[in-house]
């Protein structure tokens, strides 16, 4: 016989209910225990699954903080990482700098050497025999020995006609130039040097620009390398196309970067 709540009633109804009906006492010793061993089962199922949330909690803060301290301990290494690679390219840098500073002093100074005006220096003949050099060398050899024979011969020569055909034929042709700012200082020395030596006249000298002008100069001028008072015209504008400081400065640079490619004693081969 089994009891639900309306016949059981308030625990004072119960035991009153059970005294008068004997019957009734096992069913409510019965219905009691199952209560109280319900409430403990909820009781520690509860408990239980505190205890199991509180873990999980806990084991997933644990692995929060793992992988916090991993990524700190990563985003240590790579901040390292990027100041060794600072310092390595600010070393590379610095390097380079002093590298290039010193190509671009040698470039300088070699140029200026190669500005500077060379004189003609002609070998007295010491025999008569001709037997190397090429045509003009021989020439001015072949001269030499004549002034000789004639200044042994009491032959009268005037020295100023032997210094200006010497000169001539030791600088009859101009070196080529292309337009390479860098080049302009030598070309143009050599031209003052030349026809101060030479005494050359426009006429002389419009040949000459002929010959030497390539490339982009040559294209520059082109139309004034037809007469002979065109000369001096044709120098000033290629003084100022291609003579300007930082037009040669810049030009200087980028060939030093060039130069930097190779080894520093290599450099000659670019000048």
């Amino acid at each position: 016989m089994e009891l639900n709540e309306q016949e059981l009633g308030s625990d004072e109804d119960n035991v009153i209910g059970v005294l008068q009906n004997p019957d009734r006492i096992e069913d409510w010793v019965q219905n009691t225990t199952t209560s109280e061993e319900h409430s403990l089962l909820v009781n520690e199922r509860e408990q239980a699954a505190k205890r199991t949330a509180e873990k999980i909690a806990a084991e997933k803060a644990e692995k929060e903080a793992i992988a916090r301290e991993a990524e700190r301990k990563q985003l240590q290494r790579e901040l390292k990482d990027n100041e060794e690679k600072a310092l390595a390219v600010r070393t590379k840098l610095e390097q380079e700098e002093a590298d290039a500073n010193r190509v671009i002093l040698h470039v300088k100074e070699k140029l200026e050497k190669l500005s500077k005006p060379e004189k003609v220096s002609i070998p007295e003949a010491a025999s008569p025999e001709v037997t190397s050099g090429n045509s003009d060398e021989r020439l001015v050899q072949i001269f030499a020995q004549a002034i000789n024979k004639a200044n042994l011969g009491h032959a009268s020569i005037p020295s100023d006609i032997t210094n200006k055909f010497l000169a001539r034929q030791g600088s009859k042709d101009l070196p080529g130039f292309c337009g390479k700012p860098e080049e302009w200082s030598i070309f143009k020395a050599e031209f003052d040097r030349t026809t101060a030596d030479g005494e050359y006249k426009n006429s002389d000298n419009i040949t000459r620009l002929r010959k030497a002008l390539r490339g982009d100069a040559a294209k520059y001028v082109q139309s004034l390398l037809v007469t002979a008072d065109s000369v001096p015209v044709i120098m000033r504008k290629l003084e100022v196309r291609y003579g300007q400081p930082e037009l040669i400065i810049e030009a200087m640079i980028q060939k030093a970067k060039v130069i930097l490619r190779f080894n520093y004693g290599q450099m000659d081969i670019f000048i």
